[in-house]
């Protein structure tokens, strides 16, 4: 169940909060406010805490450091919810909701490490590549498959028949090309659960999106 879990986010997470920033932003401007918010929403409110849910409830064997004291759903539930990678969105998004007014002196600080996020989240990436050696498995060879090529035709297949607008297509369709996010090899590594082929996968799905996002950005322009 846990190495299920980790599998399904390398394939369903884009590394949009990241990638998506730089190449959305390039491509659609001010309309991919959208795009990045929405993604960031459902991968850091559902599918992190689901995942962070599912290693705590199935730890692996070899993972010393007991995650749950209590075995019961609900201390998994509270497990999740008390990580500071699920706590800080759920804030953030209570605070933008509410309207609650920040110092200009906090706000500019908070806008400081927004915009430094990309390249902070690029460096440890690589930091992560260094400290994991990289191979080329049947499993890791799959998840980038997935990642890069079927699940974008899928939605691009599948809109097409829908008659979505084009220029939905061509948003959804290149969002979901954007390569594999670092969050699954950082869950990974803290979970020590299969740590060397989600690093491997970060690394060629990153490699390989040079070629397949452009040529989903082709295909969508046609």
């Amino acid at each position: 169940m846990n190495e299920s879990a980790l599998l399904a986010l390398s394939v369903s997470a884009p590394a949009v909060p990241f990638v998506g920033i730089t190449v959305l932003g390039h491509l659609f401007g001010t309309a991919s406010t959208l795009l990045v918010s929405i993604c960031s929403l459902m991968m850091n409110l559902v599918q992190v805490p689901v995942t962070i849910f599912l290693l705590s409830a199935y730890p692996p064997k070899k993972n010393t450091d007991k995650i749950a004291t209590d075995s019961s759903f609900f201390s998994h539930i509270r497990h999740a919810f008390t990580e500071p990678i699920v706590i800080a969105p759920i804030l953030a998004l209570i605070c933008v909701s509410l309207s609650i007014p920040f110092p200009e002196t906090l706000k500019s600080s908070l806008m400081l490490l927004g915009k430094a996020t990309g390249g902070v989240a690029l460096f440890s990436s690589g930091i992560i590549l260094f400290s994991r050696k990289v191979i080329l498995s049947k499993t890791v060879a799959s998840l980038v498959l997935s990642k890069n090529i079927i699940i974008p035709t899928v939605v691009w297949v599948l809109a097409s028949i829908n008659k979505t607008p084009p220029l939905i297509i061509e948003q959804t369709t290149i969002t979901m090309a954007i390569p594999s996010a670092a969050i699954t090899t950082m869950l990974a590594i803290r979970y020590q659960l299969m740590e060397q082929d989600m690093a491997s996968t970060l690394f060629f799905s990153t490699i390989l999106s040079i070629i397949s996002m452009g040529g989903f950005i082709l295909l969508t322009a046609i």
